[in-house]
């Protein structure tokens, strides 16, 4: 389905519109900054009071991609226990 055509039908059905930021830090190079400490162990975001935000971030190993998501924990919830989403996850 286009894009346009799902936003479209969304209007048509009066559902609210959401606004979700994304951000993609990678290839910024987390895993091999030293700062008198070797290389980092994990990175991670701070926390944030801010809602529907999903920052990527390389997985330390190279392969794959770290996901933090900010949402409400009703719509977590709805997400976690989404099949089609679960099956591109691996939780460590």
């Amino acid at each position: 389905m286009k894009a346009q055509q799902m936003w479209d039908e969304r209007e048509e059905k009066g559902t609210q519109r959401v606004d979700f930021i994304f951000s993609s830090w990678c290839r910024m190079g987390w895993y091999e900054c030293d700062f008198g400490f070797e290389e980092p162990i994990w990175v991670a975001c701070g926390i944030t009071a801010q809602r529907n935000v999903c920052i990527l971030i390389d997985a330390k190993d190279g392969h794959g991609m770290d996901v933090w998501l900010w949402m409400a924990v009703d719509e977590m919830e709805r997400v976690e226990s989404d099949h089609e989403f679960i099956k591109f996850v691996s939780s460590s």
